[in-house]
């Protein structure tokens, strides 16, 4: 009898076996023609939408990851453009939402779109330099798939560019996603102040900008797929360096939307690779030994240096100077004595850190704010808030530059 039981017992494990095998190749083969099926759905309709809309004048790119709940945002914001004369692309970076569900809603709606899938995670730059090579018109409008562009931005843009052939890059001025009237004064406000204040930082809204593809091409310009942040400010020196020409539209085309989400080695990499960049700018017009870094100057003697500079190159108008100037080193004193008069005596150790930043633009954001309290204070860190309860918070880093976190 216990032969006979044992027999059955190993005749029904063979037949759950076989039925394991059987479902998981079924459920592997699904997964595989439900792959093909979307392969084949965006193929087909990328080629339909391409055929009906064979030259566009503006590509707006747009890269993604993971942001299904904030794309379908992006997306409406360009489709509600008052300029239509468009394709928009979006490469979809590996993600693993729904991002591919939205697509496919989006794609079949407007034949203006294209979408194309990285087929697994390749990074921002490879994304970027890919919508490069499948966009077809002249313009090139970028944007990150978590801003919003106002609906006249395009129309700005593109008139700025045909009334402007001299310049290479245009950018706009923009607001908080959050605070829609409140414009980023992190960014230049006038446009004869972007190519002097990029040897400072990253003074370009990437989002908010459109390049000549013309120009990229020529000029072999493209992202570097190396690197994890400051993609954008890595451009913009090379542009700089081969001396192309920015151009602002002194109106909001775009929100942004602020986080500080990222991991901490992504914020050190930007905070180290800025002042890589700043360093390389900036020893073009100031003269030092190679043991010595341009952080050790102080901000503001660092453009009396740059302006003595110009005046041989005759690179920028001189007025430039004057007024990053009379503007930024007046906020940096105006700031510290503005604490000392609402009772905050931030010590002088904080007020020569303060004197020798090298981003007093973001001090600009408290000159005109209510009082601060201090809520914590150590030798590397000083964390104050307002009476609104907005915290900042100021971090000092080896390099001679503070950072904000709110």
């Amino acid at each position: 009898m216990k032969k006979k039981i044992k027999k059955k017992d190993m005749k029904k494990e063979k037949v759950f076996r076989f039925l394991n095998k059987k479902i998981i190749g079924i459920f592997f083969l699904l997964i595989i023609v439900w792959v093909c099926f979307d392969r084949v759905y965006f193929s087909y309709y990328n080629a339909k939408n391409e055929a009906t809309h064979p030259h566009p004048t503006v590509s707006v790119l747009i890269p993604t990851y993971n942001r299904s709940d904030l794309l379908p945002r992006a997306i409406e914001s360009i489709l509600n453009q008052t300029f239509t004369d468009f394709e928009l692309i979006i490469v979809d970076d590996g993600s693993v939402d729904n991002t591919a569900q939205i697509l496919r809603k989006y794609i079949r709606q407007d034949d203006r779109i294209r979408v194309y899938f990285n087929h697994q995670n390749k990074g921002i730059g490879y994304s970027r330099n890919r919508l490069i090579d499948l966009s077809r018109a002249p313009y090139l409008a970028i944007m990150d798939s978590d801003d919003f562009s106002f609906p006249n931005r395009l129309q700005d843009e593109v008139d700025y560019l045909r009334k402007r052939p001299d310049v290479d890059w245009v950018s706009g001025l923009v607001s908080f996603l959050d605070h829609p009237s409140e414009i980023m004064t992190y960014y230049s406000q006038k446009e004869q102040h972007i190519p002097v204040e990029l040897f400072f930082k990253c003074a370009v809204s990437h989002s908010a900008s459109m390049v000549r593809k013309q120009y990229l091409v020529e000029n072999n310009l493209r992202y570097n797929e190396h690197i994890i942040g400051n993609l954008d400010y890595d451009l913009f020196k090379r542009i700089l360096l081969k001396k192309g020409k920015f151009g602002l539209v002194e109106k909001v085309v775009l929100a942004y939307r602020f986080h500080n989400k990222n991991s901490k080695e992504y914020y050190d990499f930007r905070m180290r690779s800025s002042a890589d960049i700043q360093e390389t700018l900036q020893r073009l017009m100031i003269s030092l030994p190679k043991n010595k870094s341009v952080h050790e100057i102080p901000y503001c003697r660092r453009l009396e240096l740059m302006r003595e500079s110009n005046r041989k190159l005759k690179w920028f108008e001189d007025s430039v100077f004057v007024q990053l100037f009379n503007r930024d080193c007046m906020i940096i004193k105006n700031a510290i004595g503005y604490f000392y008069f609402h009772g905050t005596n931030i010590g002088m150790e904080w007020e020569d850190y303060l004197l020798q930043t090298s981003q007093p633009f973001l001090l600009r954001r408290m000159e005109n704010g209510e009082p601060f309290d201090i809520v914590k204070k150590t030798t590397d860190t000083i964390i104050l808030k307002n009476k609104k309860g907005k915290q900042f918070t100021f971090q000092k880093r080896q390099n001679g530059y503070f950072m904000i976190e709110e």
